[in-house]
């Protein structure tokens, strides 16, 4: 029983590893294609501007 247990144990510290991991990546590429369009849109601006 304690071996079913500890098997239950780290494979949800796994998967919340796991969904950390794939959150943090998401959050990191959100702010990623975030800064790109306001590049994006700090060009059409300046383009607007000439």
């Amino acid at each position: 029983m304690a071996k079913n247990i500890v098997i239950l144990t780290s494979f949800w510290f796994i998967i919340v590893l796991d969904i950390w991991g794939i959150g943090s990546l998401i959050v990191h590429f959100m702010k990623w294609v975030h800064s790109g369009i306001k590049k994006i849109r700090n060009k059409d601006v300046e383009k607007k501007e000439e």
